[in-house]
């Protein structure tokens, strides 16, 4: 067959023509639209991405000494529900409207039940009028957690979206997306709202800072570019009518800090501290807990009065609050002029009267003492004349060497605390030209005046006092740990390595427990722990020759023999305020303290038992064999009865080890079952055929029917209990000799022109 070359060719030439001008024509076209549209088509794009969104991070979280969480980040949830579709094809939204008004209609109790289960607060009758009233307006967005459900307020679909939606927590969320309806995401949104919180509420909350739209204060803020981590980055961008997420950049969550603060013993001072504040009707306190070896802080609080009663720490005064520390200074002056050997620990002084002039001013202690004191007695009972007239004699003539003195031992010292707030102490420098240096001053130095000392640095000097002169800057951060591994440790660090020779440092520590035994804070000695500090009284001046209030102050450490632990307590009171006022606080956080870290062995306990063997009662000997065996109590016994569950006997042994014997019991005749339990002369007695009746408490003392008795049927006998005697009678409890308000010896200031 011969091809039609002159019909196919012409047709086959205008194809290829045809298509030759089409691929011209958009070949031109897209180098037009390169090249003349470029810019109009770039910005199109940028309307369908949006670039450089922000991808927070997860704040770290700082921990407690035992990893307890002091703050975290938390992620919470608002949930809402959409009664209307959101297709846009007409025929996909109209089944799809069908299906949840359905759903929601054939499950509409077991939403009601189930959520009024799960969320705390809502009221079934009205919370299922607010869903029917919602899904007849086909409201979109309904918050299912609304905080409150007033329908004569939001009953309209206008007034309803101003409803707040409450958060719910994660696990929450979970048992709410198993009920029908809601466990679609199409059905059901949530959007995740990030909180800082603080487990254990406001606990030490001016150490730990707070953190809303950033950091404010406190750790929070000191160690903001360790918790807040770095953001990351990303971008949408239109695909298929659909909004898609593209992460350029990941973000990198936060560290996490190890703090020393122990959560049970800031709750226990803040707790004695708000109680002694309220007790004593004082305007302000603050306690700080340290350890001595380490300089760990294992508690600090600054509670303010802001009336009513109402105690909160808005100000963290214990390191940010400069008062005249009073009397907890002198052991410091004493310390200075040991080290300096301006005077000696057997040093005596001849006191008259309990008065002495300085220049023009007198000064008066508040209790007379005359006769020859010692340096201990000086500093026990807080005498204020032989305090100064020491110092002022040793100093008169070099009073820069007493505040060199100072300096060079690390009382005054900057404590490089990482918190905001922090004051280190001002201390009047003779050798400065911008400041009067009165001849006065040195004697009212050495007791605690012209200076200024925040609680931190004085219980800061005498945990040193108590780690045998060792003293170490404060520690309040270990660690930055970022998941599981550290990558910042912060040890010990020693501030200075001796602040007096072992033998000066070992009198000071026998005159602060003399203050304790026999001095200014004997009225609160404790018989559960022993423990050494000093009291301290200053007034707070307000001008001219005007007092209003008393800056008070207990510091010390315990226990006295082997310290562990060093506190303040101070306080600002009107008065009559006096340093051993604060002292009832101190000794309930040392005792309650120290009953915390008691060894808690059971081992221990076994051991305490065997020492001293128990009293076994007449009754059940088997019972009584079996429990000594498994408590390895030593006894002796008349026979192995661990395979008979009840032998009657006694304890024939009245003292040491206990000697366990069988009872003969024969049919029909009333035994003998004083000293026994209730539980076992009843079960005894019955089993003989006896009806038993018990008047009183404890075990049997007396029985109507006489041991021998023959048993007749039917017949009753009475039993008459009582208390036991001897060793383990309960003894009446004590009573408390410490009054309320204490009228304590006192150790403030006088002065008189």
């Amino acid at each position: 067959m011969n091809f039609p070359s002159k019909k196919i060719m012409p047709r086959f030439f205008w194809v290829c023509l045809i298509l030759t001008l089409i691929g011209i024509a958009i070949v031109c076209k897209a180098l037009y639209t390169m090249t003349v549209q470029r810019d109009y088509w770039i910005g199109g794009s940028n309307l369908l991405k949006v670039d450089s969104v922000p991808i927070q991070p997860r704040r770290g979280s700082i921990l407690a000494t035992d990893g307890r969480p002091l703050a975290i980040s938390l992620s919470e949830y608002q949930i809402t529900l959409d009664f209307k579709s959101r297709e846009k094809n007409p025929k996909i939204k109209a089944k799809d409207q069908l299906n949840r008004d359905t759903l929601f209609t054939q499950n509409l109790d077991t939403i009601v039940g189930e959520m009024c289960r799960i969320l705390p607060g809502l009221d079934s009758v009205k919370y299922r009028q607010y869903l029917l009233d919602a899904a007849q307006d086909s409201c979109q967005n309904l918050p299912l957690y609304p905080t409150e459900i007033n329908y004569a307020k939001y009953k309209d679909k206008k007034t309803r979206r101003k409803i707040k939606n409450k958060n719910i927590t994660y696990l929450q969320l979970c048992e709410i997306r198993k009920l029908p309806l809601l466990r679609s995401p199409a059905y059901m949104g949530a959007t995740e709202v990030k909180l800082r919180k603080m487990p254990y509420g406001q606990l030490a909350y001016r150490t730990v800072g707070s953190y809303k739209n950033g950091a404010r204060f406190g750790l929070e803020l000191t160690f903001d570019s360790v918790l807040a981590g770095e953001k990351g980055y990303m971008h949408y961008e239109k695909v298929l009518n659909a909004n898609v997420a593209r992460v350029d950049k990941e973000a990198i969550d936060g560290a996490d800090i190890i703090t020393t603060i122990d959560i049970d013993m800031q709750d226990l001072c803040e707790q004695t501290l708000k109680n002694e504040l309220m007790r004593l009707n004082a305007d302000s306190g603050a306690v700080v807990l340290m350890d001595v070896k380490t300089g760990d802080i294992k508690a600090m609080a600054s509670l303010q009065n802001k009336g009513e009663g109402y105690y909160f720490e808005y100000t963290p005064n214990a390191i940010s609050a400069l008062y005249e520390p009073g009397s907890v200074f002198k052991p410091i002056s004493f310390l200075v002029a040991l080290r300096d050997g301006r005077i000696t620990t057997n040093q005596t002084l001849t006191l008259k009267s309990g008065t002495h002039q300085f220049g023009r001013r007198t000064m008066r202690d508040d209790h007379l003492v005359s006769g020859t004191v010692t340096l201990s007695r000086i500093i026990s009972e807080s005498l204020n004349t032989g305090t100064s007239i020491m110092i002022d004699d040793a100093y008169h003539n070099d009073p820069q060497a007493f505040y060199d003195g100072i300096q060079s031992i690390g009382a005054a010292a900057h404590l490089q605390l990482p918190l905001d707030g922090y004051l280190k102490p001002y201390i009047k420098n003779p050798g400065s030209k911008k400041t009067y240096w009165a001849a006065t001053d040195l004697p009212w130095m050495s007791i605690g005046y012209v200076t200024m000392f925040s609680s931190m640095n004085i219980v800061n000097f005498y945990a040193g006092i108590a780690n045998g002169g060792k003293l170490m800057y404060p520690r309040l951060v270990k660690a930055v740990v970022k998941d599981g591994q550290v990558i910042q440790e912060f040890a010990p660090r020693v501030l200075n390595e001796s602040i007096g020779s072992p033998e000066d440092i070992k009198y000071v520590q026998d005159a602060l427990a003399e203050v304790v035994r026999t001095g200014t804070a004997k009225r609160y000695r404790s018989h559960l722990v022993s423990y050494a500090g000093k009291t301290g009284t200053a007034q707070i001046w307000l001008g001219g020759k005007k007092t209003s209030s008393n800056s008070i102050t207990y510091v010390g450490y315990f226990p006295a023999e082997n310290p562990q632990y060093a506190c303040v307590v101070n306080m600002q009171k009107r008065v009559p305020a006096y340093g051993n006022m604060c002292a009832g606080a101190f000794r309930i956080i040392a005792e309650r303290v120290m009953a915390k870290t008691a060894s808690r062995s059971y081992d221990e306990a076994g051991e305490a038992i065997v020492k001293t063997p128990p009293k076994v009662q007449k009754g059940n000997v088997a019972a009584s064999q079996r429990v000594m065996s498994q408590l390895n109590v030593k006894h002796n016994s008349a026979s192995n009865w661990n395979d008979e569950k009840i032998v009657w006997g006694t304890n024939v042994a009245e003292e040491g080890k206990p000697e366990l014997v069988n009872d003969e019991i024969v049919q029909g005749v009333v035994p003998d079952v004083t000293g026994y339990g209730l539980t076992d002369a009843v079960y005894l007695l019955k089993g003989l055929g006896l009806h038993v009746k018990a008047t009183g408490q404890g075990t049997v003392s007396a029985q109507s029917l006489k041991e021998g008795h023959v048993i007749k049927k039917g017949e009753t006998i009475t039993l008459t209990l009582s208390p036991l005697k001897g060793k383990n009678q309960k003894k009446e409890e004590p009573k408390d000799t410490v009054p309320n308000v204490v009228s304590a010896p006192k150790d403030s200031v006088k002065v008189g022109d």
